[in-house]
């Protein structure tokens, strides 16, 4: 489920967690979801270098990505067994993660373990599991590792924890659009709210483009310019690095099962060159009335 950005959609989503919370309690329903990292957090490994890299007061990395002339950038996570690809980096924020999110912090690196997980593994701020594209919610273990078809995936739903992408800059570039497939591969009673969201520059905040419900229903869909707000011109021919970033910003629910593991596929970032001498047309906006990716059955 897609929730598309409106200026009020933060006030509204803390306002439904604290809401969730003092009904839970009064009701005497279980424990509801910890909104504090430190309560259920995975025991991670953390490295220097990479997208992350606070220990150095940036954010600047040896990895990132340089756009080429082809107009379009593409990850399918496939190669995850070797490990992370160029230019992406798991990132943990420690306490408090509010402020230092909002302030754009990144955080350490998360030492990837390129190990195949299945979807029921409990545990992973990031981890190589199957995509669902091929399977169905009962695919089996073995199923699942004998998968051609991997997915950046987290089982955690820790605040603090995200994924990283990041260019080098993008001179000579515009038109920025953004397509990937965010998917619930392990449903539970605890959903998590996945936030995307973008920075041009080493420090400063991240602009939010929308939000993902990882829910009680298994499935994916592809997260575009129909559901997500845009990067308008803010990321055009810019000497600087830009950041895409996914991070948990909340969630609801009893955390008794745990959290809904939440992957992400088919990351596509498209753009185009900036003519020399003349002015080019708009983009032209998606057909939106395609239906999201729908798992196998």
């Amino acid at each position: 489920m897609v929730l598309r950005r409106d200026p009020g959609s933060r006030i509204r989503l803390w306002s439904s967690l604290l809401l969730a919370a003092l009904i839970l309690s009064a009701c005497g329903g279980g424990s509801p979801v910890a909104m504090d990292p430190a309560a259920e957090s995975d025991v991670v490994s953390l490295v220097a270098g990479g997208a992350c890299a606070e220990s150095t007061n940036s954010s600047g990395a040896t990895s990132a990505i340089t756009l080429n002339k082809s107009g379009v950038y593409r990850e399918n996570f496939d190669g995850l067994g070797s490990g992370l690809p160029e230019g992406w980096s798991a990132c943990q924020i420690t306490a408090p993660v509010g402020p230092q999110a909002n302030q754009g912090l990144l955080g350490d690196n998360i030492a990837f373990d390129p190990t195949l997980q299945n979807w029921a593994f409990g545990g992973g701020a990031a981890t190589n599991r199957a995509s669902i594209q091929g399977l169905v919610e009962g695919s089996s273990g073995s199923q699942q590792n004998a998968s051609p078809n991997r997915a950046l995936a987290n089982r955690s739903g820790n605040l603090g924890q995200s994924f990283v992408f990041k260019l080098e800059e993008t001179l000579g570039f515009q038109d920025f659009r953004l397509s990937v497939d965010a998917q619930t591969n392990a449903p539970r009673n605890r959903i998590v709210f996945w936030q995307v969201e973008y920075r041009v520059g080493d420090t400063g905040s991240f602009i939010d483009l929308g939000l993902y419900r990882a829910g009680d229903a298994f499935g994916s869909i592809t997260l575009n310019s129909c559901n997500l707000a845009g990067f308008g011109s803010d990321v055009n021919n810019q000497p600087a690095p830009v950041f895409i970033r996914f991070r948990p910003v909340g969630g609801e629910g009893l955390s008794n099962q745990g959290a809904s593991g939440f992957a992400i596929d088919n990351f596509q970032l498209t753009y185009r060159p900036i003519p020399a001498g003349r002015p080019l047309r708009p983009l032209r906006n998606l057909n939106c009335a395609v239906r999201p990716i729908r798992p196998t059955r």
